[in-house]
């Protein structure tokens, strides 16, 4: 237990933890910020959270004028350039004290007052907003890492507020070992990979006489070698880029489209996390294909639930050694009653196979393999590797998955079918009367009526109900607080007769009148990827249970999966399916030579031959019609 706001133990000591608030996490790469404050009294702890306290707050006020000025170098190109300055500043002081003559007990004393007042200096700066201090070692800092930056652009005026920050960090080490304390400072210096400027980053040049590095350091007495600047310290050459590294510059590459932060960025820093749990943050030049196909066998042995408990502390390694462990003892069990003449060879056989415990599938272990493979192509690209792949040739071939699929089935994602949908329609959530306003009652007819991606319709806002070329139609298409999937995502979908028949219209007339941007307001962002689908999507799941309709590969999802198939019985062109689902469509005559494609009136009537047996009735309420015949195979 701590002692105050943000305090906890590690053994004796003392940490401060913040989480970071949720309008600003998109700008860090971690939900929470750790510190250890190498105390194990609790005056001094509180002391230094309530300091800690201060510069947070201002760092995080910068970053929200920052986000909202709009900025060009990315979360990544930003933390290695405070990075750079933090561990420069450090060292330079360090090479000062080293070069120091001996002193007395009053001039150490006046060293780490100095560092004392500079930190509060610092502090004053944030509060006020008053950083000119600053600008000496950040232009040191850009200069290193060849970033050119105007002083009047968003990305310096935000590299201010964090290079403060960061120098309150400087005072606060120089402080210590001012004192001729000397603690593990490795979180502070480490050194960043080189993160140049990327293609389109904007470019002013930086003056050829920068101002003087700040000196963060002051020695003994003033004289000539009183006072160091990070300029005049020779620093040791930057390390080899590492696995970690190289994810880190191929993720803030990526991360220019949100559409990938949307949808990839999570995945992709999973797979961070795993490879290097498994085998180390190597540098990439001693990286080996036996190592990853070490790191292959490893997630192999991983059984298909991992990941999803947040409580889980065991490493990788022990939870594949505890699941082969478990499988190992119900298969020695079943042996033994085999043996005992209790089971027979088939019932054995068959209990065998439902005793085998479900590890990742041939499809996920590739995907991990191949994020591994692409942040070596992005090191590679940008010269920060100049090896072959390692990663090249490791992935499961066909036959490897075969192989492995038989043993860890994939549950593919199926449609619900005609009498699924009447059977799903038929329970209560679908069966009120009048206005219909629960996202629960229309999302799922507006994916098996029009197509829509869950997070598509739970993103519709009142403006997205238009007419086009005399049509009613839902406009899918990226904006303040939409995303979409991907380019072919974007498209204007005719609304299906039932849906209007059913309200929809009025529900966005409805949600004009109450001031209200989206349909579906009362539904919030999950936590995890940012979505409105990560909680309504679970909380269908439940509603599917609690009715008795849940089965395996049928979801929410597989409601798009209806609208293609009911298309696909109309007649209707695979371009044209493609073009209402929001595929991209790869075929020449269809994409390049007819991009436009079919009419909206076409569209419409299209879209008006799918029937899954159901219609408004009077007062609104949803009825079901006879069925049009057995349901098809699926």
């Amino acid at each position: 237990m701590g002692s105050g706001p943000h305090l906890y133990r590690r053994g004796a000591t003392f940490w401060w933890r913040r989480r970071i608030p949720r309008n600003v996490q998109t700008a860090f790469t971690r939900h929470e910020l750790a510190v250890s404050l190498r105390t194990h009294i609790p005056s001094d702890a509180r002391v230094r959270a309530a300091r800690l306290r201060v510069a947070t707050d201002a760092l995080f006020d910068g970053v929200r004028q920052a986000m909202a000025l709009g900025l060009t170098l990315s979360k990544a190109q930003m933390d290695a350039i405070i990075l750079d300055l933090i561990r420069h500043e450090i060292e330079a002081a360090e090479h000062a004290r080293a070069l120091s003559p001996p002193r007395t007990p009053e001039e150490a004393e006046a060293a780490a007052a100095r560092a004392r007042a500079l930190r509060a200096a610092l502090q004053d700066g944030l509060r006020l907003h008053r950083l000119d201090e600053v600008r000496g070692p950040l232009d040191a800092a850009l200069a290193r890492l060849q970033i050119p930056l105007a002083p009047d652009t968003p990305d310096y005026r935000f590299l201010q507020r964090q290079a403060a920050w960061g120098l309150t960090t400087v005072a606060n080490v120089n402080e210590r070992r001012e004192a001729g304390i000397y603690e593990d400072d490795a979180f502070f210096t480490i050194p960043p990979a080189p993160m140049p400027r990327t293609a389109g980053t904007a470019a002013p040049t930086v003056p050829a006489a920068a101002p003087a590095p700040m000196a963060v350091v002051i020695g003994p007495a003033p004289g000539p070698t009183a006072m160091v600047t990070a300029a005049d310290a020779e620093l040791p050459a930057t390390p080899p880029m590492t696995i970690g590294q190289a994810f880190d510059g191929l993720i803030a590459a990526k991360s220019k489209s949100p559409s990938w932060v949307t949808n990839m960025k999570r995945k992709v820093e999973a797979s961070r996390r795993l490879i290097i749990e498994a085998i180390g943050d190597k540098p990439l030049a001693e990286t080996r294909r036996a190592d990853v196909s070490a790191f292959r066998d490893l997630i192999e042995r991983l059984p298909a639930n991992h990941g999803k408990s947040a409580h889980d502390r065991r490493t990788i390694r022990e939870i594949a050694d505890d699941t082969d462990a478990e499988e190992r003892n119900r298969l020695d069990e079943l042996e033994e009653r085999l043996d005992l003449g209790i089971l027979t060879r088939a019932d054995y056989v068959e209990l065998r196979d439902q005793g085998r415990t479900r590890r990742l599938t041939s499809t996920t272990i590739n995907l991990h393999l191949d994020r591994f493979a692409s942040a070596f192509v992005w090191a590679i690209e940008n010269d920060h590797f100049s090896g072959r792949n390692p990663v090249e040739g490791v992935r499961l071939d066909a036959v490897d998955r075969d192989a492995r699929d038989r043993l860890v089935p994939r549950v593919a994602r199926e449609p619900w079918g005609r009498e699924g949908l009447r059977a799903l329609f038929a329970t209560p959530a679908f069966q009120g009367e009048g206005a219909h306003t629960e996202a629960l009652f229309w999302v799922p007819l507006i994916g098996a009526h029009a197509g829509l991606r869950p997070e598509e319709a739970l993103q519709l806002q009142c403006t997205d109900i238009r007419r086009i070329d005399g049509v009613w139609c839902m406009s899918i298409t990226p904006g303040a607080g939409k995303s979409v999937k991907a380019k072919g995502s974007h498209r204007d979908v005719p609304i299906h007769p039932t849906l209007i028949d059913l309200g929809l219209l009025d529900l966005a007339e409805t949600r004009r009148r109450q001031r209200q941007t989206r349909l579906f307001p009362d539904i919030e962002r999950g936590a995890a990827y940012d979505r409105f689908s990560d909680l309504f999507s679970k909380e269908f799941g439940r509603y599917t249970r609690d009715h008795g309709l849940w089965a395996p590969g049928q979801d929410l999802y597989s409601t798009r999966k209806d609208f293609n198939v009911r298309l696909r019985e109309a007649g209707v062109p695979v371009g044209a399916r493609k073009r209402l689902m929001g595929h991209v469509i790869k075929d020449l005559t269809d994409g390049a030579y007819d991009p436009k494609g079919e009419s909206m009136a076409t569209l419409n009537d299209y879209v008006a031959r799918i029937d899954h047996g159901v219609r408004a009735g009077p007062n609104r309420r949803l009825v079901l019609v006879g069925s049009d015949g057995p349901s098809p195979e699926e």
